[in-house]
């Protein structure tokens, strides 16, 4: 299956809408793409999840390394509207207790945006 990756800016969030398949052959052009956001300065992103059908270790392993680089930069990484399939894959990894996972990605935005005390 194809994977597909298109970018917009929401409220100074960059939201990456990812479709397809997150597997070995295609990660690393969505840690390509992150890596161009942050190099720009932008180190809030969103990863719409909505039409991504499955996700291996190498995708994991891109979006932990992403997760790592954008709070080291100062900035936050958070999962929106993963399918059901895609929030088991996170629980059975543990990763659920580690990314931001949210039902939207309006409400993954307004995380990222939230003040943090």
């Amino acid at each position: 299956m194809a994977f597909s990756v298109t970018s917009a800016d929401v409220s100074s969030v960059i939201v990456l809408r990812l479709q397809g398949e997150l597997d070995i052959h295609f990660a690393p052009r969505l840690e390509e793409e992150i890596r161009d956001h942050l190099t720009a300065g932008r180190n809030l992103i969103v990863l719409d999840l909505s039409e991504v059908s499955y996700v291996d270790s190498t995708g994991l392993g891109v979006m932990i390394g992403a997760l790592k680089n954008l709070q080291a930069a100062g900035g936050g990484l958070a999962l929106a509207a993963p399918t059901t399939r895609i929030v088991r894959i996170l629980q059975v990894t543990g990763l659920d207790g580690i990314f931001c996972v949210r039902q939207s990605v309006d409400d993954a935005v307004q995380f990222l945006l939230k003040p943090s005390s």
